[in-house]
């Protein structure tokens, strides 16, 4: 009887610091935080979550952001749509250097640091994520603190 045995495709981008360890997977270790291609996430040593899974073809990204209490928080997208934040501190000592990890054949990956346009509109984010916030609240705090900004 011959078997075949199919090669796994897993691709890992997300966040670590700088001593990350080639042969280990990206969130399975201290300081890094991970979103895998079948979904998962990870940071420091274990699955924290499950997200959208990604494929061949599909525009990824993953950001630091700063949420109103200065905190920093890892956030993913995909195809152009801010997907969620990361449940995981971020240490604010911690050295957040962009990484990628990959399994299997014929991997091609074209990345962007900011040289040219994001899929993902960076600028428009902050006003879509307070107008989403406000819409969450209730109408009485609203009005407060519109009342109270004037």
């Amino acid at each position: 009887m011959l078997m075949a045995a199919a090669v796994t495709q897993q691709f890992i981008i997300g966040f670590s610091d700088q001593r990350f360890i080639a042969d280990q997977d990206l969130g399975k270790m201290q300081n890094s935080f991970a979103w895998q291609n079948n979904g998962d996430l990870g940071a420091n040593f274990k699955v924290i979550g499950q997200s959208s899974p990604f494929k061949q073809g599909d525009v990824i990204g993953c950001g630091v952001a700063f949420d109103t209490f200065n905190m920093r928080r890892i956030f993913i997208t995909l195809n152009g749509r801010f997907l969620q934040f990361l449940d995981a501190k971020v240490s604010p000592a911690m050295d957040c250097f962009p990484t990628m990890s990959f399994i299997g054949k014929d991997i091609k990956v074209v990345y962007n640091f900011g040289t040219t346009p994001f899929v993902w509109d960076l600028i428009e984010w902050p006003k879509l994520e307070r107008r989403n916030f406000l819409a969450e609240l209730a109408k009485e705090t609203v009005e407060h603190i519109l009342s109270v900004s004037k």
